[in-house]
């Protein structure tokens, strides 16, 4: 198959037509258009390999927004995830990957563009914090396209995942937090539960410096939990922050 010379509302084009043998069964006649000859070669090619592999070409040319919408009710659908993850994937679908790939169709969708959304996500500054995104969070969001995007390759949708770690410029690393831990000192902590002894919450610091809980085992703790007669307490509960939205079933 040869390319041809073309022209659409004044302006020349290269098209080259995909055979029918190509197709699948029902499927019009496809060309292949673009404004030079070796672009269109190129698309002809990937276009037929897609063909070839029984890729499903119609479902490619969802938004990624489009797609990830169908990634969530998946997910949503399944049992394979605990709902608190089905809602951070979800918010950060929603903040951090549609705004800037929400309306790129999945076929346009390459690694030089994963490489870019990397980018923004570094330079975006948080409604909440007032800060650029810390790097858990581009790495949290990155890693909720790759994995949408896995599945639109188990659904023959596209051939391969752009943003695999494959790919070697869209891997993500995070850096060593080489701040070192500060703890308090045996005397330090003396010197809090003498600070803080009047304060309605002292029971909770109490707790907190003496057995190590961690901030959702503390705030989770209910009277139950609690025998005194044996000095005894049983962590049962944590209290987690969910990104469950108004009117959904469930607590937020």
């Amino acid at each position: 198959m040869k390319p041809y010379r073309i022209q659409r509302k004044g302006k020349r084009y290269w098209a080259m037509e995909i055979p029918a043998h190509y197709l699948p069964p029902g499927a019009g006649r496809t060309v292949i258009v673009a404004t030079t000859r070796e672009e269109a070669e190129a698309r002809w090619l990937r276009r037929v390999a897609e063909y070839r592999r029984g890729l499903d070409v119609n479902a490619a040319k969802k938004t990624l927004s489009e797609f990830l919408n169908e990634f969530l009710d998946q997910c949503r659908g399944g049992d394979q995830i605990e709902r608190s993850t089905y809602e951070d994937y979800r918010h950060h679908i929603r903040t951090h990957i549609e705004p800037i790939l929400g309306k790129v169709t999945l076929d346009r969708l390459t690694t030089r563009e994963i490489d870019r959304f990397l980018v923004a996500l570094k330079q975006k500054v948080s409604q909440r914090t007032k800060r650029r995104l810390a790097p858990k969070t581009i790495h949290y969001a990155y890693g909720v396209l790759r994995c949408a995007l896995q599945l639109a390759v188990d659904y023959d949708y596209i051939s391969f995942n752009p943003a695999s770690a494959q790919s070697r410029r869209s891997r993500v690393r995070i850096k060593a937090n080489t701040a070192p831990i500060r703890c308090f000192t045996p005397e330090q902590s003396q010197q809090f539960l003498k600070a803080v002894h009047q304060d309605r919450y002292a029971c909770l610091y109490v707790l907190a410096v003496t057995t190590g809980l961690r901030k959702g085992e503390l705030l989770g703790l209910q009277w139950a939990d609690v025998d005194l007669d044996r000095s005894r307490l049983t962590v049962n509960d944590s209290l987690q922050f969910t990104r469950r939205l108004k009117g959904e079933d469930g607590p937020r």
